[in-house]
């Protein structure tokens, strides 16, 4: 089996997003910004394959960023943002799936 190894392109967003991620636990809130425009494009995506409103698609994929800001000291850094973020979208997803399709 082959290990994939992680790509300097990969390991320099990695440490981007971190670095973002510890200013924002410092105060600097501007520096989310980092992690929205380098995984929104991807968690909406996500999210609009599952939910076919688009402004209801849009919605999900706002919350989950707020959400992520707001809990952002739940994040482990040295981890993978995209998958926690995307545990984030599929939990909006399913509660919003919950709530109007009963």
């Amino acid at each position: 089996m082959k290990i994939p190894v992680m790509s300097d392109e990969m390991s320099v967003e990695f440490n981007e997003i971190d670095e973002a991620v510890r200013c924002v636990r410092e105060g600097d809130n501007n520096a989310f910004a980092v992690v929205i425009q380098t995984y929104h494009v991807q968690i909406r995506a996500m999210i609009g394959a599952q939910i076919a409103d688009k402004h209801n698609a849009d919605d999900i994929a706002q919350q989950t960023f707020v959400f992520a800001f707001q809990n952002i000291e739940q994040y482990e850094l040295g981890t993978n943002c995209l998958a926690w973020l995307k545990a984030i979208a599929r939990n909006k997803v399913f509660a919003h799936i919950r709530q109007f399709h009963k």
